[in-house]
């Protein structure tokens, strides 16, 4: 690309993607934010697993505008809060996870807790916002032995591929470890529905295991456990 100078083949690959191929398809694509800010955007794309290409990443670059120089941190105009679930945006995203959770598991196969089973004592649930939008949820358990359960993540659809669930994930690991926890584990299933969760944890350090707490091991589900360090 002429008159760029100085950067590495990886960045003007990156500004490239980030603002010549954008101007193909108009203003309307093309983000404001300085190319630093759009590649640390980048950064954060490639980190949490969105797979990036040129004819998606004219609509990714919208949202640089909105992020700040605090990457890889989470998107700023993001937050995390205790739930308590008595709001209705929270209630709908969880009856939408369970709904979904049904659709994509055999019968009997569903071990997703519904709104009184996280209300029980040793459940902390969390939820992130986007002003007054609920657009993730996820929950820990504690399982009395060291060990706790991450529960009930779910991102809204309307908010896929823009972080929550890393995000979200990265903060029930902090909140496990400064409980003193010693592992984290989950359940889940198997096929394409599950894929884009399981690398999420797989790329955090999250490995194949065995069965754990009251669970039973299948032909469908599978479960992973993370040790964690101070």
């Amino acid at each position: 690309m002429s008159g760029v100078t100085g950067l590495s083949n990886k960045t003007k690959a990156r500004r490239e993607l980030l603002i010549d191929y954008p101007r193909k398809f108009g203003d309307e694509t093309r983000s404001a934010a300085p190319l630093a800010q759009q590649l640390k955007y980048f950064d954060y794309l490639e980190q949490n697993g969105n797979i990036v290409n040129q004819p998606l990443f004219a609509s990714y670059c919208a949202g640089a505008i909105r992020m700040s120089a605090q990457l890889p941190n989470g998107p700023p105009m993001f937050s995390i809060h205790p739930d308590d679930l008595t709001s209705e945006p929270t209630r709908r995203l969880l009856a939408l996870h369970l709904a979904g959770m049904h659709a994509s598991s055999p019968p009997g196969h569903v071990f997703a807790l519904d709104l009184s089973g996280l209300q029980v004592p040793g459940v902390t649930v969390w939820s992130v916002r986007e002003g007054d939008d609920v657009v993730g949820i996820g929950a820990l358990k504690e399982l009395g032995d060291g060990g706790a359960e991450v529960k009930s993540m779910r991102t809204h659809p309307d908010h896929l591929r823009r972080g929550v669930a890393a995000l979200l994930l990265d903060h029930i690991v902090r909140e496990a470890k400064a409980r003193g926890l010693t592992r984290l584990s989950l359940e889940t299933g198997s096929g394409p529905a599950f894929e884009p969760t399981l690398a999420l944890y797989r790329k955090r350090g999250f490995v194949n295991g065995e069965a754990f707490a009251d669970y039973q091991a299948s032909a469908f589900n599978q479960f992973l456990h993370l040790a964690l360090r101070a």
